[in-house]
């Protein structure tokens, strides 16, 4: 409440008056001046204005960074910087810079000293308010600490559609409440029922514009982002991430024996990807899936009669590299917690195949010589074959994320007199994801 303010020039009329009919009245002036002037004070005194008590603004946003509070204030008139406001529960703040100003409205940062909880829409009056201050909250946990670097700013977490246009759409939260580019929202009408997807293009200070679309796992269930009014509700979602680099590593469930050799799997690298809107993306892996056997046989005969087989060596080697696979992949529901995906591509696949057998048979007349045979086989071939499979990546939205796949190579088989060798694969891998 404001006190009536008494006219300075009437006050300032009476005591000039008052002071003009004393000295006519009166031989003692001087101890009538004195009387008069203090009179004056006392009036002027009277018609000081008193502090107001009408709030000039409110807080829209708080964070406790260390031991202290951060906050953004919104009021109706200039503040000078350094100096001091008043909240609600009478908190005194120290004013910091100016962040904007839109349509006679004031934004500017602030700074507590200790740690508080702030409501968003706490009243801020002028310095010099007398109020009850509030309580200094405890400090947050280790386990609300480990939370936090979970969980998204609080004012990020929901917003209202303000605008729309087209395809595109604003929204009342912005760069203040630490929204970033290719954040994603889902938009839900007043009875809660899910239109569609926002991916924020332009974040502002305080609002955010963002392109609407359907993910292709909401096509015909008559769903439609383009539907979207102000008014809608938007839940955040997570951060599409463009970049990531996966450090993978693969293993095979199945090995192939020949000669009673197992193969030997080797298979990872670093998997580069790149993901665009909806989840599509494009992945290729500086790396290699590679199965190789090295067998060898000797057979040796005892008292074997002349012309017969007296021993035998046999060589196989079968390696295949499945070089830089490269796929195009769709991720479901993403940027959800669980995001299963499919991807088509190729893989450059080069193999080395060779088989050595030699045979020395005992000497028969009349010559009495030992006869050789040797056969050898030896290929070498390159060529880029298809590959297809499928996984499950786990909050994808996340800078550190893991994920688990499974990947089918087609391949060609390779004949010769005794061995075939398919080079058709199947390989499983993990992966551990740093996105940005």
């Amino acid at each position: 409440m404001r006190r009536k303010k008494t006219p300075a020039f009437f006050i300032f009329v009476m005591v000039i008056l008052g002071m003009g009919t004393a000295s006519l009245a009166y031989e003692k002036t001087s101890i009538r001046l004195i009387l008069l002037m203090i009179m004056g004070m006392a009036f002027f005194a009277s018609a000081a204005e008193t502090p107001t008590s009408k709030p000039i603004g409110k807080v829209i946003g708080n964070e406790i960074k260390g031991n202290s509070t951060g906050l953004i204030l919104e009021v109706n008139k200039g503040l000078v910087p350094g100096r001091v406001v008043k909240l609600e529960d009478g908190l005194t703040a120290v004013v910091g810079q100016l962040l904007s100003e839109r349509m006679g409205l004031y934004y500017y940062e602030a700074t507590l000293s200790g740690k508080y909880k702030i409501a968003a829409g706490l009243s801020v009056y002028p310095e010099g308010t007398a109020l009850v201050p509030m309580k200094t909250a405890p400090g947050p946990t280790f386990w609300k600490k480990l939370a936090d670097t979970w969980s998204p700013y609080t004012a990020k977490k929901t917003a209202e559609v303000t605008s729309v246009q087209s395809n595109r759409a604003l929204i009342d939260r912005g760069s203040m409440h630490e929204v970033h580019e290719r954040d994603i929202y889902a938009i839900y009408d007043s009875s809660g029922h899910y239109k569609g997807m926002l991916e924020v293009r332009g974040p502002g200070d305080f609002q955010s514009q963002g392109k609407l679309y359907n993910a292709l796992e909401d096509r015909g269930k008559r769903r439609n982002a383009l539907n979207t009014a102000a008014g809608d509700k938007a839940q955040f979602l997570g951060q599409r991430k463009l970049f990531n680099l996966h450090g993978a590593y693969g293993f095979r469930n199945k090995r192939e024996n020949v000669l009673g050799e197992p193969e030997k799997v080797t298979s990872g690298g670093l998997l580069w990807s790149v993901t665009a809107p909806d989840g599509w993306g494009f992945e290729i892996l500086f790396g290699a899936f590679t199965r190789k056997v090295v067998s060898e046989e000797k057979i040796r005969t005892q008292d074997s009669s002349p012309g017969e087989l007296s021993y035998q060596d046999l060589k196989i080697k079968h390696k295949a590299t499945f070089m830089a696979p490269m796929w195009l992949r769709k991720n479901f529901f993403y940027p959800h917690a669980f995001s299963p995906y499919i991807g088509l591509g190729t893989a450059y696949l080069n193999v080395e195949y060779s088989y050595y057998r030699q045979s020395n048979f005992n000497a028969t007349p009349p010559d009495w010589q030992v006869r050789v045979e040797t056969t050898k086989t030896k290929r070498e071939a390159g060529r880029f074959i298809p590959m297809f499979g499928g996984g499950i990546e786990l909050f994808p939205g996340r800078f550190l994320h893991p994920r688990a796949e499974v990947r089918y190579f087609h391949g060609p088989e390779f004949f010769t007199e005794t061995d075939i060798f398919n080079t058709s694969s199947i390989y499983y891998s993990f992966a551990l994801s740093t996105s940005w």
